[in-house]
Order: C-alpha cells, then sequence, then structure tokens
C-alpha cells in the first residue's frame, strides 16, 4: 500500500511532498501542490517522470534499485517454497510406491486345500560395495503346486536372476527341501533342471520340475532350497553352503535358502462302505 502526501482535490495544499515509500520501494520526491492533479501510482515503472507544470509534480522518481532486490527476495522466497513442495511431494510418491513393492520376507500367497498352489515373490538384496569373487543370484518367483493330503506329482517353478557381471562357471546340485516345524526333514529332492551356468546376467531365467511329493500330514512346513558343496568332504558344511542374493531368504544359521512356508490341514475322513446283510 502507498502512502502520499498528495493534496486532496479541496484544494488542500502541503507545503511539501514527503518522503514516500511502499513495500515495493517506490519513492516520492520533490513536488509541489497542485488540487487539479492526481498521481496514480503504478508498480514496475523504473524511470523519473518529469511534469512541466511549475504548480504540480516536479519528478516522480521510481527507484528500480530498491525495487529489484526486494522483487528477487520475493521471486527466491516463491522458489524455495515451490522447491519443498515439489520435495515432499516426491517423497511421498516415492514412499507409496515402495509400499508397493516386496521388501524384507518373501511374499508369499497360498490358495487351495486339497491342492495347494504356493506363490511367492522375492526382493533382491543390495549389491555390496566391494566387489567379490561370490557370483550374485536372486531368486525372484517360486510357485509349487501339490496334493498334501495324498502322495503326489508337485509342480515347481522357480526364476532366478544373475546378479553379477559374468556368468557362472561353478555348476552345483540344488535341492528342494520341506522340514517340519520340528526342523525334521520330511521332502528332499534334487532339482535337475536347475542349472546356473545357463543364467546370463541381468536376465531372469524360470526353471520346471516334475517331482514326486509325499503325503503331507496337518502341520506347519518350511520350503527351503538347499544348494551344498560339489566337493563330497563338504557337502554338509553349512558354511560352504550357496546363499542366495534375496531379502529374508539366506539363513546363514542353517545354511539353507528360505523360500516360503505353509500349513497342511488334516485329510478328511473317508466314509467307509458297508457291506450289504
Amino acid at each position: 500500500m502507498v502512502r502520499s502526501a498528495l493534496a486532496d482535490r479541496r484544494g488542500q495544499e502541503p507545503t511539501k511532498c514527503q518522503y514516500v515509500e511502499s513495500v515495493l520501494s517506490l519513492r516520492l520526491t520533490s513536488c509541489h501542490s497542485s488540487p487539479d492533479r492526481f498521481l496514480n501510482l503504478q508498480a514496475g515503472v523504473t524511470s523519473s517522470i518529469p511534469v512541466t507544470s511549475t504548480n504540480s509534480l516536479k519528478e516522480l522518481d521510481f527507484h528500480s534499485g530498491s525495487f529489484y532486490p526486494i522483487q528477487g527476495e520475493i521471486l527466491l522466497a516463491k522458489g524455495v517454497i515451490l522447491l519443498a513442495l515439489v520435495g515432499w511431494l516426491i517423497t511421498v510418491g516415492l514412499r507409496v510406491q515402495a509400499s508397493r513393492l516386496p521388501t524384507g520376507e518373501p511374499q508369499c500367497e497360498t490358495k487351495g486345500t486339497r491342492e495347494l498352489t504356493i506363490s511367492c515373490k522375492y526382493s533382491v538384496t543390495a549389491a555390496p560395495l566391494q566387489e567379490s569373487t561370490t557370483p550374485r543370484i536372486a531368486l525372484n518367483r517360486a510357485l509349487i503346486s501339490f496334493e498334501p493330503w495324498d502322495e503326489s506329482h508337485m509342480h515347481v517353478e522357480l526364476t532366478f536372476t544373475n546378479d553379477s557381471d559374468k556368468m557362472i562357471s561353478e555348476k552345483r546340485t540344488i535341492y528342494l527341501a520341506f522340514d517340519d516345524a520340528k526342523g525334521e526333514n520330511h521332502m528332499r529332492r534334487p532339482l535337475p533342471h536347475v542349472d546356473f551356468t545357463k543364467l546370463e546376467p541381468g536376465k531372469p531365467m524360470t526353471f520346471e520340475e516334475t517331482l514326486l511329493a509325499p503325503a503331507f500330514g496337518p502341520g506347519t512346513y518350511s520350503i527351503s532350497l538347499w544348494i551344498p558343496s560339489n566337493d563330497a568332504t563338504l557337502k554338509f558344511d553349512r558354511a560352504h553352503n550357496f546363499l542366495l542374493s534375496n531379502e529374508g531368504v539366506p539363513d546363514t544359521e542353517s545354511g539353507l535358502n528360505r523360500i516360503a512356508k505353509f500349513t497342511a490341514t488334516a485329510a478328511p475322513q473317508r466314509k467307509s462302505s458297508k457291506a450289504p446283510d
């Protein structure tokens, strides 16, 4: 808001125009009275306006030197606020996106009762800062289906990615292991078609197997991938087992890769056929 010491239409004369300054640093100097003139101050004028009448304003001086620095400060403040708002929106967006991605423990879904289907997705651990000679292999997805109440053919699909920058030279035998709630082995089968030496760097590859599986009694079971050393003397040394590069999968204590859990229910009682009298 600009305040001035100009005379109004009623002929009141100030002896001299007073120093006027607004928040926009517009300055009015050196003027005399003029009841018949009015002055409209407009922000943005950056020059001196001479007035020829001796009974009017002699000069109106808008000092750009003081106007533009303040204008720059206002723009800078607006820019900082806008930048902070954009940063906040980006942070919220990343959090929402991250919440939709699988993190930590395997994300598994189990469907069915008589025929059980277990589907899991996994997140990959971050690569170490220092280079390592140990290859990085990540499990992306697992799909296992079988009939727990009876002996059945188990269908297995496993998708792996070579997270190293070169091919893998050592071929290891990979086993699919099922342990009960007490940690005792219930089933362990080799997966002959799963071959890590076929994995190209950065390209996911799916392996399929069909296995003969036993019946599962009521209870909770854990499913693991056991990848022991090829050296027969070290096969059962867990320190030499291969661990996958996934969040919540490798178990250093047991040397197993824990990929899923499921609960088997009791099979329904079968009706006995009574012989006719």
